[in-house]
């Protein structure tokens, strides 16, 4: 029976087993003055507001398997960084809200939903990354999700993902940069960083096929624009919002480098210079010497 925990000053760790599948706040009800270290291994839910007000939380390890988090299941707890499992398909509503000393947050390419509130007052947060992979994110934030989050100043958006109707993802962050990794093709108005006053640095990963003009409205810091697509992406519209063309050095492949002083938006940017090209996507099948695989090795997808 894994309910009600029993206080003890001289214990500060709680492990659920190979067996638990589930675990809901009953089973860590008397815990939450002293819980300092939670340890999953065969667990596949974590129920609504499992570990909630746990400030003492210092140390939770997540184990793979894990496909679903509900809602507010973190909130007010005290750990400063958490890895989540590869197999993680749902975060709820609130689930890390108001945990304050989270300072980094990455969330897993196989999670195809997140709630609205999910950061927010994570006032320590500095770093917020969608990892690498092609599949769609429902990504339900608003700019009210993102209250006191003062420290953040850096996001990268390794995926292609959907914001709810009239919701920016990015909006008024104090961000320094933002990253869109290769699997992302698209930019709209409402996936950029509009009305970013603090960023300065963008990064297009090589996939990116098309940008909206209003996309970094407000952006008017921004002073170096990387774009690592080999063929230069249309703009929807004759400028990058606000971010100079006179100020901003524009950094392209360089054998493409007369293609985007030609093309339309582009060719505005009084500084542009050719970096290296970036090696597209290869399989390489490694065997021993007896003959058997040993895996397959991916070059990135940025």
């Amino acid at each position: 029976d894994l309910h009600s925990f029993p206080t003890r000053r001289s214990s500060d760790l709680s492990f659920f087993g190979d067996y638990v599948e589930e675990i809901y706040p009953e089973d860590v009800a008397n815990c939450s003055e002293t819980l300092e270290e939670v340890v999953l291994k065969g667990v596949k839910r974590i129920g609504r507001q499992a570990f909630d007000g746990n400030w003492i939380l210092q140390s939770v390890t997540l184990n793979e398997g894990l496909v679903y988090i509900d809602d507010e299941a973190f909130n007010f707890c005290g750990m400063s960084t958490i890895i989540l499992p590869s197999t993680l398909i749902h975060i709820g509503n609130g689930v890390f809200k108001s945990c304050t000393n989270l300072t980094e947050i990455s969330i897993p390419a196989s999670v195809e939903y997140t709630g609205t509130g999910l950061l927010e007052f994570c006032s320590s947060l500095r770093k917020v990354t969608l990892e690498d992979g092609p599949n769609l994110l429902q990504w339900n934030f608003a700019c009210y999700d993102w209250a006191y989050l003062g420290s953040l100043n850096e996001v990268y958006v390794g995926r292609p993902y959907q914001t709810p109707e009239n919701r920016d993802a990015f909006r008024a962050l104090p961000l320094k940069k933002i990253t869109f990794g290769g699997y992302v093709e698209n930019i709209l108005e409402e996936d950029a960083a509009w009305m970013t006053e603090t960023l300065e640095t963008v990064i297009l990963g090589k996939g990116i096929k098309r940008i909206h003009g209003s996309a970094f409205a407000g952006d008017m810091m921004v002073n170096q624009l990387y774009v690592k697509a080999v063929e230069p992406p249309y703009v929807d519209g004759e400028t990058l919002g606000h971010i100079s063309p006179e100020t901003c050095t524009l950094y392209v492949p360089q054998s493409s480098l007369e293609a985007y002083k030609a093309a339309p938006v582009w060719k505005d940017f009084f500084n542009i210079q050719g970096i290296e090209d970036e090696p597209l996507t290869t399989t390489v099948t490694l065997y021993g010497f007896d003959g058997s695989c040993s895996g397959d090795f991916y070059d990135s997808q940025n």
